[in-house]
């Protein structure tokens, strides 16, 4: 008895390993398996690419209101709002942080200086030349991925910096 049922099941293993029914269905399993976890890779840092660009696109608009309207006494209220009016939608994270900033510097030295003296004058460099101003508007943000894809990516850090001179 034992006899005839080890011969039955090498018989039915036998038949087993020469049936190539359901191979196609299989390896297609696997290979859109595959190319559904690429795929979706793709998309979420697509997202994360048209979000960035539309964070450096706010710093540029605030950047554009602050040339045409130059800010006075260090009020930037007025450019971080024309910035916030063109940022995308916020993540949902919720930690943008909008920076504006103005600094001047000589022509011949790479450190920031004070524009004004107290008393509101424009100071000169040392060698009597009037400092360049510059303004920088940076606007920065987490985006959250949304496929945490065997720990790639949990969640980015994306910053935009403008800078232009004033004078």
């Amino acid at each position: 008895m034992q006899k005839e049922n080890s011969r039955l099941m090498k018989a039915m293993i036998r038949r087993l390993r020469r049936d190539e029914k359901g191979a196609i269905a299989v390896e297609t399993g696997m290979i859109l398996s595959i190319l559904l976890v690429v795929g979706l890779g793709v998309f979420d840092y697509g997202l994360l690419a048209a979000h960035n660009m539309g964070l450096a696109n706010a710093a540029r608009s605030g950047m554009q209101y602050a040339l045409v309207r130059k800010p006075q006494s260090g009020d930037f209220t007025a450019i971080i709002n024309a910035v916030e009016k063109a940022a995308p939608a916020e993540t949902t994270a919720g930690d943008r942080q909008i920076d504006v900033s103005m600094y001047c510097r000589c022509p011949d030295d790479d450190t920031d200086v004070e524009c004004t003296s107290e008393e509101g004058e424009d100071l000169s460099c040392p060698d009597a030349t009037l400092r360049a101003a510059y303004i920088k508007v940076a606007i920065s943000e987490t985006y959250p991925m949304m496929f945490n894809i065997m720990g790639i990516a949990d969640d980015i850090h994306l910053k935009e910096d403008v800078v232009a001179r004033l004078n």
